[in-house]
């Protein structure tokens, strides 16, 4: 077989269905309207962070934490991990 080149390779594809990845989360006291709307603002962060732009837990919880505050009034504690 010949030697295939970098050029030659085929590139495989990561694509990810992220709305059929189901949320897991612990107690929370938000109506169903907001909380479609945290999951997918959790959704967004888990797409940047596949895609490089959110390395660490701690930058995932950053951009969410941000994006909260800036659609929705209060103080919200966010934590990302395992």
């Amino acid at each position: 077989m010949a030697n295939m080149g970098q050029d030659q390779r085929v590139k495989q594809s990561k694509e990810k269905d992220y709305e059929s990845i189901p949320p897991r989360h612990g107690f929370v006291d938000m109506k169903e309207e907001m909380q479609k709307e945290v999951v997918d603002i959790c959704r967004i962060s888990y797409k940047k962070q596949q895609d490089g732009e959110c390395k660490y837990f701690k930058d995932m919880a950053i951009f969410i934490k941000t994006e909260l505050d800036k659609k929705f009034q209060g103080s919200f504690h966010v934590i990302v991990g395992k």
